[in-house]
């Protein structure tokens, strides 16, 4: 198991979140359609007069377009937050990256010791996998 360091709720590398956030995502989904299985199941028959119109149809596409609605909105909202998480895992390792050239470069006074420093900068990025 890999040894957690930095803020809690960073994970180390390797480890995913996308299981929990799946599940929770299938889970919604089961719901809905449980909740639309027994809308349509209790449904109730009514007996046509003349000139009656047959509300059942009208109500079975009421709940059909209802749960696709709901359905569409919790898959968006899964691909949303992962796209979100991605984009600030990208973010916070290019600042780490970022500070470990700024490190190098203010460690190295004269200017053309900079490229030196910026060399030791990128072993030190892969060396971290960063």
């Amino acid at each position: 198991m890999a040894e957690r360091t930095g803020a809690p709720d960073q994970q180390p590398e390797g480890e995913s979140r996308d299981w929990r956030a799946a599940l929770i995502g299938v889970g919604g989904l089961i719901a809905l359609v449980v909740v639309a299985v027994v809308a349509f199941l209790t449904l109730p028959d009514s007996p046509l007069a003349k000139g009656e119109v047959d509300v059942r149809a009208a109500n079975v596409a009421a709940i059909t377009s209802a749960v696709t609605a709901a359905i569409a909105s919790v898959v968006a909202s899964y691909f949303g937050i992962k796209a979100a998480n991605v984009a600030r895992e990208d973010s916070v390792k290019s600042s780490e990256r970022n500070a470990l050239r700024l490190g190098e470069v203010a460690g190295a006074a004269p200017p053309e010791a900079a490229e030196a420093a910026l060399s030791r900068a990128e072993e030190s990025i892969r060396s971290r996998r960063i």
